[in-house]
């Protein structure tokens, strides 16, 4: 190997390994891959406008997950960027054309409950950022959660909503600072 060879080597290496994470990143921020969930159902229009959590180096409503998947596949699925829609200010991305049509006629019944922020952290009076993949439907509404534990809590006592229905108009005042 030449001298030459021998000092390029490692700058080459170095430039697949930052394209490579470059890669990762892309697919993370486009919300690739899918996750199990629960069966397909219309949701409802929720009661009152709800702020949404946004990806926050992204500024996409939560974190480029499909809205509408959650309820037609039963899964958290990835959206893309060519399926793109704003509303209220928020990109929403999503898995299709057509969930993207779905969601535009009534985006009120995609968008998830207390903003997508974890019903377990509003019922405590918190701002607490919700995992996509950690998702239930209840009352044909979309809930995402922080931990398993706090979906499997309300999974089997659904009833431990009121409490962050409750809390909710005054932890959403929060958002606004």
């Amino acid at each position: 190997m030449t001298s030459f060879a021998r000092q390029t080597r490692p700058f080459r290496l170095l430039s697949l390994a930052l394209l490579a994470i470059l890669a990762v990143q892309s697919l993370a921020l486009a919300g690739s891959g899918t996750t199990g969930g629960l069966p397909y159902g219309l949701p409802s229009l929720p009661v009152m406008s709800e702020a949404v959590a946004l990806h926050e180096q992204a500024g996409i409503a939560i974190n480029g997950f499909d809205p509408v998947a959650f309820f037609a596949e039963g899964a958290a699925v990835g959206g893309l960027a060519r399926h793109e829609a704003q509303h209220d200010g928020v990109v929403w991305r999503f898995a299709s054309r057509a969930n993207r049509e779905a969601f535009l006629q009534t985006p009120e019944a995609y968008m998830p409950r207390f903003g997508g922020h974890d019903p377990i952290g509003v019922a405590n009076g918190q701002i607490v950022d919700a995992r996509p993949d950690l998702f239930l439907i209840v009352d044909d509404r979309l809930l995402l959660f922080r931990t398993e534990q706090g979906r499997d809590a309300v999974r089997a006592n659904p009833g431990l909503l009121g409490k962050a229905d409750q809390k909710w108009p005054e932890v959403s005042l929060q958002l606004a600072r």
